[in-house]
């Protein structure tokens, strides 16, 4: 399947698929590798650990949205929201060289696999 960004339907089914295979696979610590599971040790991370899907009912055009949240304030105010900010941080970069395996790859690079990391994905959700 190719998903193609920057249009409604491909934006929304990138969403869906986020929220219905990648995030609730990571949370049981599962990726992929040549079509069999396997697990890793992002289940460890306190970053996926943490994710939880919220509903939001308050939206301008009354629709309902679902949504992967962490359970902070992203815009820290206190020395103890900055520390607890900085720890979803620095679990996060702990993703850097983690992929989700065959399911989402960019072009070959000199004809080999060229699998998109765990924060790519995040970063496009």
């Amino acid at each position: 399947m190719t998903i193609r960004l920057g249009t409604d339907s491909g934006n929304a089914t990138f969403k869906h698929w986020m929220e219905t295979v990648v995030i609730p696979e990571l949370k049981l610590g599962l990726r992929h590798d040549n079509g069999n599971r396997r697990t890793a040790s992002v289940r460890d991370n306190q970053f996926i650990r943490d994710l939880t899907l919220n509903i939001y009912q308050n939206t301008p055009n009354y629709n309902v949205i679902y949504a992967y949240t962490l359970p902070i304030n992203m815009s820290p105010r206190s020395d103890e929201e900055m520390a607890i900010f900085d720890t979803y941080k620095s679990e996060f970069m702990k993703l850097n060289n983690e992929d989700f395996g065959k399911y989402f790859m960019r072009k070959k690079v000199n004809g080999d696999p060229n699998p998109i990391r765990i924060i790519d994905l995040f970063f496009l959700y």
